[in-house]
């Protein structure tokens, strides 16, 4: 189940990418990271939350984060 969660960060991520490229933003996404149960993140500069509901699997949150620009 972890690797199928992983994929559709990938997915997500990598057609956010595509639309932003399309706007003119060049931005680079990393593999995803899979948590399981409750964290905290710290270090990024903004982020969106995806709420995605699975039929016959539940319910997951997908979040986008950026880590700012390097100067």
């Amino acid at each position: 189940m972890k690797s199928f969660v992983g994929e559709i960060g990938n997915m997500v991520a990598g057609n956010a990418a595509s639309e932003l490229s399309d706007k003119g933003l060049n931005i680079n996404i990393s593999p995803p990271t899979v948590i399981v149960g409750s964290t905290k993140t710290a270090g990024f500069e903004q982020g969106i939350q995806i709420p995605l509901e699975l039929k016959d699997l539940g319910s997951m949150n997908v979040f986008l984060i950026t880590e700012g620009r390097a100067k």
